[in-house]
């Protein structure tokens, strides 16, 4: 065959060879390149793990497509948008994460949320709002405003830069919320970001926990701790709290957050804003340096301390630390160097506090490091504990030292005592009691699924006094404020259940379950320290500003007046003037300009300008602490117009502000309107713009601001504090007035500690009382008033008639005093003067201005609280329930 001749010439053996051999290599080809893509034999069928294999690496490189093309997407944006935090923030519980959303309904909320600007120089805003499913607004409950917080965002190419904003989160009734972050271009107004993350909402029982520390995974052991997490009993269903996404479970008191402290100044994630510390009940500090906080931070965290937060110092290794610092005035003790803790300390603090006969002992072996402590002036030992704790009261808060380690393992290894401790001596918490819950139910009251494996040791935790499974915000927070939370009914914070089948109660008084309950979320939402818009105060200073608000005719008798003084004052004496230098013509040139003068004068006196009016009624309510000279100042600003008019508010200080419903929240509108956006600014100075308000309607605003009352100079005081109960020189109780303002009928009134029976008052009338003067006080029982009478009645009525008052122009604020000096709103103990300014505090600027304005402030000033009861022990230990 090689020598056959040219393909034409060839026989046909030749020829067919010649085919067969290409056919031959054109099959063998193919069958390479099929056994190359098929990875074998192609009479061989893929097995699972090589088709897992090839589906894991097709979604890989799906992925790795979409990540590199949202990267081009993201180059080619003029700003990015980056996740957001909400504060605090930072190692939550377990299985949160650091970027975990959470918010607290009925509370002012802070938001951190870094942003990057691209190719060029970025400038714009971007605006933050709670929005429901689909970006649907929340009720507004009576207002037609919709609130959005909005802050300007410049940042400079190819660099980074962190917003910090706060978003008021309305109560949400159960559904999940979401953060609603847009960016906009300054210059187009373009939308350049929408994004909607959901946030993660605390129930209105529930609060934060704080660890500052400079070893935070020390303090993981909080989250097992059962003042922290108590379990609910299996009768009691709580799906209706825990439907949300990514809520907290209802037996979660607290959110423990590990915030780091170890980063450079300015960056801690801590709101720099007291009236976003609300939502945090305590603070574990543990060898943090006082100086990483920022300055707005540190005031922030006194403002705290002074309306009821709690902080816990750690104190062997954070003391001298804090030598020196802005926390030293407010420390119980310092630290007089290191020392060893005694086996008779520890037995002290072993006996106080172990419970029951199960569980380990205090492990006393060993060398126990603590420091010695000196107490400060006010300071006191905390009962039971054998000194190793000290506490001291700081306006209605309370800061406490330990003088050993609270993490230390000994410590955490005491199981007969170490919750019992910690719930009553360092959080100061109600006692408890463990009852069996049955393990044929799991969390959320339901058999157990099956194929999983019930709780190892179910125990329930409930009150030992009261309600035994209320979930009761009032016990979980110690934060209080006078306008935020005086309710008509505090019943009515709580969580209540409803029973199943008709069935009347859950549990009896030792404990044991009888019937089965669902878990309801409270009436009044929100929780202490909630913003409450139909709380007790807001709804007496509406019910006056509807009353008061608005333009103020002049009467007849004023028109009268005037024509009077114009005809038998001003003609006269016009005529007079030009007869006395003999130019009486000159009379009658000079009497249109009279005419025209007497004129503006007359319009200038009505507080009418031709139709456009209007006015500017301000109601304030000034909560003071003890031994401070700043105040938190509550506005409710009502501002009249008679034609349409955009209104914006500026406010010297930082400030949180809100449309103010007009109505109660049962009341209808009468008319159907879309809700049109006001926006919340915060830059150089806080702003509440596009408060559209109608021709011929009044529109209310409430603003929160912490107002530096400052404090005048008293002879023989050198304590601060705006309004103080000191000591005069025979040692009686008297008041200080440090304010700049005249105080009007002041009254002193206290409500003794430990008596039974109805709540009662006791005090004095002081009448009016100039800046810096003093004025001795004196205690005697305080006729109860019937008929909604206020006390002190017949030093009121003499007060009116000395007092040269127009009526029409001074605000009626009866109602707001009733329940300043109503005993059920005192705690026992609690001492408070309550007075009036017949003015409105200044560092409020409204645009455009009223013709007309006026206002006063109530004064609600707390002189001092009860002594702090010893702590009260559990009922049982955990390990004692069968």
């Amino acid at each position: 065959m090689a020598n056959c001749p040219d393909r034409l010439d060839r026989p046909a053996c030749c020829r067919w060879w010649s085919a067969g051999r290409r056919r031959w290599w054109v099959v063998t080809l193919l069958l390479a390149i099929a056994a190359l893509q098929s990875g074998g034999c192609s009479c061989r069928s893929e097995t699972p793990a090589e088709k897992a294999a090839r589906l894991a690496k097709e979604r890989a490189e799906k992925i790795a497509l979409e990540e590199k093309r949202l990267e081009e997407e993201q180059r080619r944006r003029p700003l990015v948008l980056e996740p957001a935090r909400t504060l605090p923030a930072g190692e939550g519980s377990a299985g949160e994460g650091a970027a975990a959303l959470f918010a607290k309904p009925g509370h002012w909320n802070a938001v951190l949320q870094p942003a990057k600007a691209n190719a060029e120089d970025f400038d714009g805003t971007v605006s933050y709002e709670v929005v429901g499913k689909d970006n649907a607004s929340f009720d507004t409950q009576g207002s037609p405003l919709r609130l959005v917080s909005r802050r300007p965002l410049v940042v400079a190419r190819e660099s980074r830069k962190t917003v910090d904003a706060l978003f008021y989160c309305p109560p949400t009734g159960g559904e999940t919320p979401y953060l609603r972050s847009i960016v906009r271009q300054r210059r187009t107004d373009s939308q350049l970001q929408d994004v909607t993350p959901a946030l993660r909402p605390l129930a209105d029982h529930q609060y934060h926990l704080v660890v500052l520390a400079k070893e935070p995974q020390r303090y993981a052991f909080m989250d097992s701790l059962r003042s922290v997490t108590a379990t609910l009993p299996s009768a009691i269903d709580p799906t209706a709290i825990d439907g949300a996404k990514g809520r907290l479970k209802a037996d979660k008191n607290y959110r423990v957050v590990a915030v780091p402290a170890d980063v450079p100044s300015g960056e801690v994630a801590l709101p720099d804003n007291a009236l976003a510390w609300t939502s945090i009940a305590y603070v574990v500090w543990d060898e943090v340096d006082p100086e990483s906080l920022q300055p707005a931070q540190r005031e922030a965290l006194i403002d705290w301390l002074n309306w009821g937060g709690q902080l816990v110092i750690n104190g062997p290794d954070s003391l001298d630390q804090l030598r020196g610092s802005f926390l030293e005035p407010l420390l119980p003790a310092m630290a007089d160097g290191a020392e060893e803790i005694t086996a008779k300390r520890l037995n002290e603090l072993e006996q106080g506090f172990s419970i029951g006969d199960r569980g380990s002992p205090l492990n006393k072996e060993g060398a126990w490091s603590g420091v010695a402590l000196v107490l400060a002036d006010g300071a006191q030992p905390v009962r039971g504990t054998a000194g190793l704790l000290v506490e001291r009261r700081v306006g209605r808060g309370r800061v406490v030292v330990t003088a050993m380690q609270l993490a230390d393992r000994r410590l955490l290894r005491w199981s007969k005592g170490y919750d019992n401790f910690f719930n009553a001596a360092v959080l100061r918490r109600p006692p408890r009691r463990f009852v069996p819950r049955d393990p044929a139910f799991n969390d959320y009251g339901l058999e157990e699924v099956e194929g999983e494996e019930p709780e190892a040791s179910p125990i329930a935790v409930v009150w030992a006094e009261g309600e035994p499974v209320r979930l009761d915000p009032l016990r979980n927070t110690g934060w209080r404020g006078f306008v935020r939370d005086t309710h008509a009914d505090p019943e009515q914070l709580a969580l209540t259940l409803a029973a199943d089948d008709e069935a009347a109660s859950i549990y009896n008084s030792s404990g044991e379950a009888i019937e089965f309950a669902n878990l309801k979320p409270a009436p009044v939402p929100g929780g202490a320290g909630a913003t409450n818009d139909f709380g007790a105060v807001s709804s007496a200073v509406r019910a006056t500003l509807r009353e008061s608000a608005g333009v103020s005719v002049p009467g007849a008798s004023f028109v009268i007046g005037c024509l009077a003084v114009y005809l038998f004052v001003l003609v006269p004496a016009n005529w007079g003037f030009f007869a006395a230098i003999r130019r009486p013509e000159l009379a009658w040139v000079a009497a249109p300009l009279i005419a025209l003068a007497a004129g503006w004068v007359v319009i200038q006196q009505a507080q009418l300008d031709i139709g456009f009016v209007r006015a500017q009624t301000e109601i304030g309510v000034l909560e003071l602490q003890p031994d401070t000279p700043r105040g938190l100042l509550t506005r409710y600003t009502a501002l009249y117009s008679s034609l349409s008019t955009i209104y914006e508010l500026e406010f010297d200080a930082p400030t949180v502000a809100a449309p103010f419903p007009s109505r109660e929240r049962d009341e209808k509108d009468s008319m159907v309107s879309t809700p049109s956006i006001v926006a919340f600014v915060r830059q150089d100075k806080t702003r509440l713009r596009d408060l559209a308000a109608s021709s011929a309607t009044t529109e209310f605003v409430r603003s929160e601001e912490m107002f530096d009352v400052g404090a005048a100079s008293i002879a023989g005081s050198s304590t601060p504090g705006a309004i103080r109960l000191a000591k005069n020189p025979s040692g009686g109780p008297r008041l200080e007035n440090r304010t700049g303002w005249l105080l009007e009928d002041v009254v002193v009134v206290g409500r003794p500690d430990g008596l039974k029976g109805e709540p009662h008052l006791e005090g004095c009338w002081l009448g009016d009382l100039e800046p810096g003067s003093v004025a001795n006080v004196v205690f005697l029982p305080t006729a109860s008033t019937s008929g909604g009478e206020l006390p002190f009645v017949e030093q009121r009525r003499a007060a009116a008639k000395l007092r040269d008052d127009d009526a029409p122009a001074r605000l009626n604020l009866d109602n707001l005093l009733r329940l300043a000096l109503d005993p059920k709103h005192f705690e026992p103990g609690e001492r408070r003067v309550v007075a009036r300014v017949s003015q409105v505090m200044p560092g409020l600027e409204v645009t455009p201005s009223a013709s007309q304005k006026k206002g006063a402030t109530l004064v609600v000033g707390a002189l001092g609280y009860g002594p702090l009861p010893a702590p009260r022990q559990d009922i049982n230990g955990p390990l004692d329930v069968n």
